[in-house]
């Protein structure tokens, strides 16, 4: 049997008995966007990450929990005070990082709050190293830099440049520098392809484009596509709804996974389809599982 990596099982309704001091209308509310800015920085500069709400705002607070790519992560108890909630932070060491936000119960007596609603959400943020204090350099040329690497044909500069011009706004060539890395070979290049497909973002909305790229990321064990593509079979995004198929996915992913952020998310996923599947239906999904990495992941 391949090996999959374990987890602690997935705790609904811990503190029910301090349940009462939550409102139900703090469930309405839904994380609906997260934007860093500016989305290219260098190291030792202050960013400032804006996370919006969307929903009811009567007796607004809800637990979050934000993940900056470096350090760890920030559980808060937001309320309508912190809308939209913004958060700064200067990075120490140059690299491509994640920011990643998501609802997360917050147990504190009285001022315990229910999970912001809505699903995570991630973007990136690449950070180059600081320039010398004497002459600082403007991060507009370490942008026309990558820009010059990707015309130069590093795929990795493609990938990079793709990711910076879409939190940028500019999704049409976005679409094209993750198309040009995908064409050679950038496996997580393929992957945001796909995502761009899925969301109609600088291409036309294509599920069946989308899935297609996904699952050729998969096929050489990339564990973002595999929570992306099991995303479609759990919400029904151009394929019938199919919890197993999804669980199949998850379980995947999270066994794939490289780092500890992508595995945690996978694992939550996978124990979440779970809870609605029957024992035989779980065999299932793992048996598909084990068929798809023997066969398929190259």
């Amino acid at each position: 049997m391949w090996p999959v990596r374990c987890s602690r099982p997935h705790v609904r309704n811990v503190f029910l008995t301090v349940l009462w001091a939550v409102p139900l209308t703090a469930a309405a509310q839904q994380i609906d966007s997260v934007k860093v800015d500016p989305p290219q920085a260098a190291v030792g500069q202050s960013v400032e990450t804006a996370i919006s709400f969307s929903g009811k705002t009567d007796s607004f607070f809800c637990g979050l929990v934000v993940s900056l790519g470096d350090g760890p992560a920030k559980e808060m108890r937001v309320t309508e005070k912190d809308i939209p909630l913004k958060i700064e932070h200067q990075y120490t060491t140059p690299g491509n990082y994640a920011v990643t936000v998501e609802g997360k119960f917050i147990f504190r007596g009285l001022k315990t709050a229910p999970a912001c609603g809505g699903n995570a959400i991630s973007t990136p943020i690449l950070v180059t190293a600081a320039a010398p204090p004497a002459s600082v350099q403007p991060v507009q040329d370490a942008l026309g830099q990558l820009r010059r690497e990707a015309d130069a044909g590093n795929i990795d500069a493609m990938f990079r440049l793709g990711n910076v011009v879409a939190q940028q706004g500019n999704d049409v060539e976005a679409a094209r520098w993750f198309r040009s890395a995908s064409e050679r070979g950038h496996v997580k290049a393929t992957n945001a392809l796909g995502f761009m497909y899925e969301k109609g973002r600088g291409v036309p909305q294509n599920f069946e484009q989308a899935g297609r790229l996904y699952f050729q990321a998969m096929k050489k064990g990339d564990a973002d596509a595999m929570v992306n593509r099991g995303l479609m079979f759990a919400q029904g995004r151009g394929v019938d709804i199919d919890p197993v198929q999804a669980y199949m996915h998850f379980l995947l992913s999270a066994a794939y996974a490289q780092d500890k952020e992508t595995r945690d998310a996978a694992v939550k996923l996978k124990d979440e389809v779970a809870t609605k599947l029957s024992k035989q239906q779980i065999a299932r999904g793992q048996a598909m599982a084990d068929k798809f990495a023997k066969e398929e992941i190259k």
